[in-house]
This record gives C-alpha cells, sequence and structure tokens, in this order.
C-alpha cells in the first residue's frame, strides 16, 4: 500500500509536472496499511514537504 502511494506520487509528478502544496498535506496525513494505522512521519527523512522545499529552492 505504501508502495502504491509513493508510485501514485511519482507519477502525479510526472504527468501534473508539479504537486501543489495542498496535496502534499493531504498526502502527509493519509493513513495506510490494512488497518489504517502506518502514517508518513512528518518529522523523519519520508516527509514530503520537505522535499518539496528541497526541490523548489534547488537543492536537489
Amino acid at each position: 500500500m505504501i508502495c502504491r502511494l509513493l508510485l501514485s506520487l511519482i507519477m502525479m509528478q510526472s504527468i501534473l509536472a508539479r504537486i501543489d502544496v495542498e496535496d502534499i498535506k493531504k498526502v502527509s496525513k493519509t493513513f495506510v496499511g490494512e488497518k489504517q494505522d502506518v502514517a508518513i512521519n512528518p518529522k523523519g527523512p519520508l516527509n514530503l514537504m520537505r522535499g518539496y522545499i528541497v526541490n523548489r529552492n534547488g537543492y536537489m
């Protein structure tokens, strides 16, 4: 499920060429897994907002 979510993000980014901040916030709050109890740690390395900011500032 997590892989599918990340794959969807990658596909969406390549199709739309840009992911909106509101979409990033929505995906960051999405729970995944069989029991819907797994989420991305907002303070961890997989934080989507951090990647967005780093990319927008040209560090990546």
